[in-house]
């Protein structure tokens, strides 16, 4: 019995031609080069920088910013100048209640920067909202480029009036609060009507908060004062008791110092000439119908000016 014996494929042999006896040896056919396209690297677009901070789809939009920029290595990978700009851009009070302060220390020479990043990511609410709302921004489209532009003539158009004859043409209901009253509209018997009335009357509550804003200047050197006052004490003979915010500020805050508290005033003219002197930056100003001024604001509900209040109590609710 003859053993079995396995067929084999037959190899093909590369055959060479030598050309002359000092030249190497090439195949006798011309190698083609492949035509087959390279894999694109995964995540490549996906980490590209305009891609993370724009794209509604960027992973950003669903990622927890604030642990990432609590992490050491996020302050770590920036040049030394990058860190004193971002230290420089926050207060130099605590970020919290209790918090030492951090200064600059030297090391062999050389200044470097403390983390002070990563402890306003920890410690400081005001910024975990804003990241809260830089991320709805970007999962809503806001921060896309086309998105910024349509805002930005928009902006300018609004800035131009174009939309103010339509705003007016607007209900009261449709926009949620009333609309900016005009200074030459007059009184009339409404004037009448006394302040600690409307106090006595229930008209003002404790808690309510009164917007002030007036512009003085013209030009380069126009500036506004804008303030809001929180009722605190309504005092038996019908006066109120307001504190506010000191210097420039607006709003009440910690980091702002403790909010001054007025004297029992028994109108508004009052009120606003100590929010004006409070503000710092006039030194004398003329008195205007300081009803007129005022905005009135309860529970987040706009009541419309001190001027409006007194209006609607005269044609509604006096006795005759």
């Amino acid at each position: 019995m003859e053993p079995r014996t396995r067929s084999r494929r037959a190899i093909p042999v590369k055959k060479y031609v030598e050309a002359d006896s000092d030249a190497d040896f090439e195949e006798s056919s011309p190698i083609i080069p492949s035509t087959r396209r390279g894999r694109p690297q995964r995540g490549a677009k996906n980490a590209d920088p305009d891609f993370l901070l724009q794209d509604p789809s960027s992973a950003l939009a669903h990622a927890n910013v604030a642990a990432i920029l609590k992490h050491p290595l996020a302050w770590d990978s920036l040049l030394p100048v990058q860190q004193m700009e971002l230290n420089q851009m926050y207060p130099i009070q605590p970020l919290r209640l209790g918090s030492p302060i951090t200064l600059p220390q030297h090391s062999g020479g050389m200044l470097t920067q403390p983390r002070t990043v990563p402890q306003a990511v920890m410690f400081n609410t005001a910024l975990q909202s804003d990241i809260a709302l830089f991320k709805e921004d970007l999962e809503c489209g806001r921060l896309e480029p086309e998105w910024q532009q349509d805002g930005m003539a928009a902006m300018e158009n609004r800035a131009r009036g174009d939309f103010d004859d339509w705003k007016e043409q607007e209900s009261e209901s449709f926009w949620g609060q009333q609309q900016r009253l005009p200074y030459e509209v007059l009184a009339g018997e409404s004037s009448s009507v006394r302040f600690d009335t409307l106090v006595a009357a229930g008209k003002f509550r404790v808690g309510d908060v009164w917007t002030y804003r007036r512009g003085f200047g013209k030009g380069a050197q126009f500036f506004a004062v804008d303030k809001e006052a929180t009722i605190v004490q309504i005092t038996p003979d019908n006066k109120l008791v307001f504190t506010y915010p000191p210097g420039i500020h607006k709003y009440s805050s910690v980091y702002n110092g403790p909010d001054l508290t007025s004297e029992p005033i028994g109108g508004p003219q009052p009120l606003a000439d100590a929010l004006i002197h409070a503000d710092g930056r006039n030194a004398s100003w003329r008195q205007v119908n300081a009803w007129k001024e005022f905005r009135c604001a309860r529970n987040y509900q706009d009541m419309g000016t001190l001027w409006e209040v007194r209006e609607l109590y005269w044609a509604n609710d006096r006795s005759d």
